[in-house]
């Protein structure tokens, strides 16, 4: 268990220092940095590492918890972190702690983190504030934490803004005691207002491609035709003003990701090449990121103020910077030409600069630029006690989430409602802002506002095309909130998940007459200028689309039916297809694993169900479908109807025409079976109209016959009584009746 004094609340670092409350007072605006906090040591300025190069496990502070992180007038020297220090001191595991500095107002993303050897992190949930993730949801303990023993050394040396400090053990600080009453005694220090200590190095400005006191090894740059290197740090002008820029997320350009620490891979063809194409730009710069660090690259494209067109970028490009900052604005006052660069807070290693070249340039447009040499920090490849090979980065473009699955990815449309590209709204699930604690920011800063639930659920379902988010300052009058797009006809018939809701903001619809749009989502409603509202569509689409009627969020039990196995299929209509070429197979089911189940027919159909604490589980991603309704119509539209772009005869089989085609064919069926059966009943009317015909004209001929033989016995009667009046005519009376005929 934690001892006591690790609740940490506010003031709980001193009269001056807390979580909740203002600093009453900063230290003097350029103290000189002491080397060494009471019982810690300073190591160096960069990332805490083992005497073999490897980092600890550790419990992380984000920056935002912590206000002695954040410096004013670019004094890095006013910057540390107590509620590290108390933290490592309350326990006797703790091999030291370490944290990053940034400058008041600046794009940065600042932390602190106390330190354990390996599998020595106490198993228990961290004090107030701290955290066992890391920045942006890394991890902070695992395959790549194997630091063991006293913090030896620091790793990208020379950083300004990270510190870090060594814990020491009670026989080093008995003789640091020692040390300093001998010197006491010896009158060899200075005067009790003066500190001991190291100088750190300031972020200030350096001459273009000079960057002297960093050891080797060299990074060669060699600038594209046209351009010309600056140096290392964020492009400005002779006043040092930022340009308006459009800004290159890192997760979209795979070449500022480089490889066993090599900086020489790193570079931004996007950049250069959007550069360009647009006669506004002056130049492009970029910061690179180490495969599997904590790291957020990014590159953008520079215009002197007023000159950034005012059409959509082009590709992955956006008008939004890193977490929602501006690109744009007041601070965004560059103008003319590229001029130098000044180192940020994030160092100089990783960040370059290039100017455009044109006519009115002392060198040719198209003329190669000799190379400039860069020297970067030394780092030696970790090694593991019991290993034989350095242990490898991550190998994947998109991070990994709990269940195994890539991270899907989105793109900023912009600031307004989504909409398709009709401009059509789409049907929707809502999330109101008091379900979800993302979407309120404090400290005014927009940049912390997120919606993980979107995130979360709009991944799951494959027919999502993307959320919006509208976010609200802490204590003001807002009704935030957030959705999840589909098209129409494409929402998922379940429960929404988690807190979505199928009722819009007071009540209001979701889905309906209002909701035409069938994705993607391409434009956002209004003028987009509301910051406080984002609008993000999926990156990559499905490039099979479930069809509707195959159920999702839904499964058949038993999953797998007698004599055949789970398998993992690239996609549902390979599971769907595998289905119809096997014998007794009735109904299929695939799962957002890859997974693909078939089953007969002593199957139920029932809806995935997650766990309270799990509202987003992997289940609700379940496509379910049976073997009749695509796939006999799939086969037979490949082999009789090749369709792609809605024209006949390319032999790309399409899903969508093909979906389309089945629903003209099952009309025409319908139609013919409608005809069958007015068919029959005309044929049922005029066969007992005729009957009844049939039956009137004999109950007619019945009669007359009846009437005929009551004449007919009549004149009998009087050919008698003439017979016995006159019997010398009776051979002449014989034939008597014979010449009456009834009329």
């Amino acid at each position: 268990a934690l001892p006591s004094s690790l609740v940490i609340s506010a003031g709980a670092f001193g009269p001056d220092v807390g979580l909740d409350a203002e600093p009453t007072s900063l230290p003097p605006k350029h103290p000189v940095p002491q080397a060494d906090i009471d019982g810690y040591e300073l190591v160096g300025q960069g990332i805490c590492v083992d005497t073999h190069r490897q980092r600890y496990e550790e419990w992380y502070l984000p920056g935002e918890k912590s206000q002695a992180l954040v410096y004013k007038d670019w004094d890095v020297r006013q910057c540390s972190c107590p509620e590290c220090k108390s933290v490592c001191d309350a326990l006797a595991v703790c091999m030291g702690f370490g944290y990053y500095c940034c400058p008041e107002g600046d794009k940065c993303e600042g932390g602190g983190a106390v330190l354990f050897s390996q599998g020595n992190r106490p198993d228990v949930d961290p004090p107030a504030g701290f955290s066992t993730m890391g920045p942006r949801g890394f991890p902070t303990s695992g395959s790549n934490f194997h630091g063991t023993g006293p913090i030896a050394s620091v790793f990208e040396d020379n950083d300004p803004h990270r510190l870090c400090y060594r814990k020491l053990d009670s026989t080093e600080i008995a003789a640091k005691a020692d040390e300093g009453t001998a010197d006491k005694d010896g009158e060899t220090t200075t005067s009790s207002s003066t500190t001991v200590g190291i100088a750190i190095a300031l972020p200030t400005p350096l001459p273009p491609a000079t960057i002297p006191g960093i050891p080797e090894p060299p990074v060669y740059v060699v600038p594209p035709l046209g351009y010309q290197f600056v140096g290392q740090g964020i492009c400005v002008d002779e006043h040092d003003e930022r340009f308006e820029e459009w800004y290159l997320q890192g997760s979209k350009a795979q070449a500022l990701v480089y490889d066993d620490w090599n900086i020489n891979l790193c570079r931004c063809p996007e950049c250069q090449e959007t550069c360009d194409s647009v006669p506004e730009c002056i130049g492009y710069g970029y910061s690179c990121c180490p495969r599997g660090d904590k790291c957020e690259g990014g590159g953008a494209v520079f215009f002197s103020r007023g000159t950034r067109p005012a059409t959509q970028p082009p590709g992955h490009f956006s008008i939004v910077g890193p977490r929602g900052f501006a690109t744009a604005g007041e601070t965004f006052a560059g103008a003319d030409r590229v001029d130098h660069s000044v180192v940020s807070h994030q160092g100089v290693s990783h960040r370059f600069c290039f100017r455009k070249l044109d006519e009115s340039t002392t060198f040719p447009m198209f003329t190669p630029v000799p190379p400039i040499q860069i020297v970067l920090p030394s780092w030696v490849p970790p090694t593991i006690a019991g290993a034989t090979t350095p242990p490898s980065q991550a190998t994947t473009e998109k991070p990994i989430d709990d269940v195994g699955n890539k991270v899907v990815e989105y793109d900023l449309v912009g600031h307004g409602w989504c909409l398709d590209a009709q401009g059509e709204k789409l049907e929707e699930w809502y999330l109101p802002a008091t379900k979800s604690e993302a979407i309120i920011f404090k400290d005014d800063n927009l940049g912390s506002c997120h919606c993980p639930e979107c995130h979360a659920a709009c991944d799951r379902f494959a027919t999502c095309l993307g959320f919006y988010l509208y976010c609200c300052p802490y204590g003001e009058k807002c009704v935030g909130g957030a959705a999840i797009f589909f098209g129409k006809g494409r929402r998922p018939d379940l429960p929404p998940p988690g807190n979505f809701s199928l009722e819009g903001p007071s009540g209001g619809p979701t889905s309906g007459e209002g909701f035409k749009g069938s994705g993607p989502i391409t434009k956002v409603k209004g003028d987009g200028d509301d910051i406080y509202a984002f609008c993000f569509r999926k990156a990559e689409l499905p490039s099979e689309m479930p069809p509707r009627d195959i159920k999702m969020g839904s499964y058949y039990e038993p999953h797998t039916m007698q004599g055949t196995i789970k398998t993992i299929e690239a996609s549902w209509s390979a599971c769907a297809k595998r289905c119809t070429n096997t014998d007794g197979c009735k109904t299929w089911g695939f799962w957002p694993d890859g997974g693909c189940h078939l089953q007969d027919n002593n199957t139920k159909l029932v809806q995935a169900e997650c766990p309270k604490e799990k509202p987003f589980c992997e289940s609700l991603g379940v496509l379910s479908g049976t073997r009749r309704t695509i796939l006999n119509l799939a086969a037979r539209a490949i082999d009789e109807h090749p369709v792609g772009d809605g024209s006949q005869g390319d032999g790309v089989w399409s899903i969508e025409s093909t979906i389309e085609k089945a629903a003209d064919l099952r009309g025409v069926a319908v139609m013919i079976f409608l005809l069958v059966i007015a068919g029959v009943c005309l044929y049922v009317y005029a066969q007992a109209d005729w009957s009844k015909h049939r039956k009137k004209k004999r109950l007619i001929r019945n009669a007359n016959m009846r009437k005929k033989a009551e004449l007919d016995n009549s004149m009998a009667g009087d050919s008698d009584e003439e017979e016995d009046d006159d019997d010398s005519e009776s051979s002449s009376s014989e034939h008597a009746p014979l010449s009456h005929k009834v009329p």
